[in-house]
């Protein structure tokens, strides 16, 4: 299910931190993506650093690319099992939905969920050090390409072909972007 975290009904009962008031407008998306019902000021950051460690990473992302919250195929507030069930009803390939990532990594806070062939590819969006740029997989290729932010990312796979890896033959196929998809 796309929801906050369980037994979470507003930001303030998740973290209980103050927010600046430069982010109260952020956070008020922030809070409605979640699903949460209540959002107030009293909300999850201090000044300069989000406090919650339950999503730190995924609002750190959202700060520096607020561009997220408004796109047709980001599902903020959901986990894997709900895109990938998204995905498989809408049965066409080139469908795609970028989720929080649910692993602990702070280099992958996102992941972008491709429907092929029936089956749906789960891909790590890799935030690189210092915050700048995103590239897609794991780390440690020889060659990778990068982008200024997961809209860019998004907006030119659209257009050209992304290969998609099977992890247990490696075999690759090739797709576009083409349904954004939101549970």
């Amino acid at each position: 299910m796309c929801a906050a975290p369980s037994g979470w009904d507003s930001i303030e009962h998740a973290c209980g931190a103050q927010l600046c008031s430069r982010h109260w407008h952020l956070a008020l998306h922030v809070g409605l993506s979640l699903g949460l019902r209540h959002v107030s000021p009293s909300i999850l950051c201090t000044p300069h650093a989000i406090q919650c460690p339950h999503i730190s990473e995924w609002l750190c992302v959202c700060m520096q690319d607020g561009s997220l919250l408004g796109q047709p195929w980001y599902a903020g507030n959901c986990d894997r099992l709900a895109v990938e069930r998204a995905l498989l009803r809408f049965q066409k390939d080139g469908a795609y939905t970028v989720r929080p990532s649910s692993g602990p990594h702070r280099s992958q806070p996102l992941t972008l969920a491709v429907l092929l062939r029936g089956r749906v590819f789960n891909i790590p969006i890799r935030q690189l050090e210092g915050g700048g740029h995103y590239a897609l997989g794991r780390e440690g290729k020889s060659h990778e390409e990068l982008f200024p932010s997961v809209v860019a990312m998004v907006q030119h796979y659209a257009k050209h072909p992304l290969p998609l890896v099977d992890r247990h033959s490696g075999g690759r196929e090739l797709t576009c972007l083409l349904f954004p998809t939101k549970p």
